[in-house]
């Protein structure tokens, strides 16, 4: 079966949460500031070493490369790039990936400046390499 390219994008705070757009009737909750997007690839590509790509973001905290974990096909990926004044995250893939479906997920988790709470921002997706 395959998913969505993007199956899931959510963000969470110990004070408060949302999901997707809009405020889901929850009325007088901020929307948390920790953002992961645009990501890449998606869809189908021929290139068995692509770059993983996205811009990770806090409006309202400073980030570090240490906030972010990087998952390729549940393994976590130690060796990227993030730059924290522009926010992108890069990470070349060394070793061919086998053709098929391959799943990347993204989680960041960042602490507002007063120290006071928490956010969580996950993005989920997967793209294919073709033969």
């Amino acid at each position: 079966m395959v998913r969505s390219k993007e199956e899931s994008n959510w963000s969470s705070s110990s004070r408060r949460s949302t999901r997707g757009k809009g405020d889901g009737g929850n009325k007088g909750q901020r929307r948390s500031t920790l953002t992961i997007t645009p990501v890449s690839p998606t869809g189908k590509t021929s290139n068995s070493r692509p770059t993983i790509q996205a811009t990770v973001r806090d409006e309202e905290a400073s980030l570090s490369r240490d906030d972010i974990n990087l998952y390729l096909d549940g393994n976590e990926k130690r060796s990227f790039s993030y730059g924290r004044a522009s926010g992108r995250l890069r990470c070349r893939i060394n070793n061919a990936l086998s053709p098929g479906t391959h799943t990347v997920e993204i989680e960041a988790v960042s602490e507002n400046r007063q120290g006071r709470s928490k956010s969580t921002a996950r993005k989920r997706w997967t793209f294919q390499v073709s033969q």
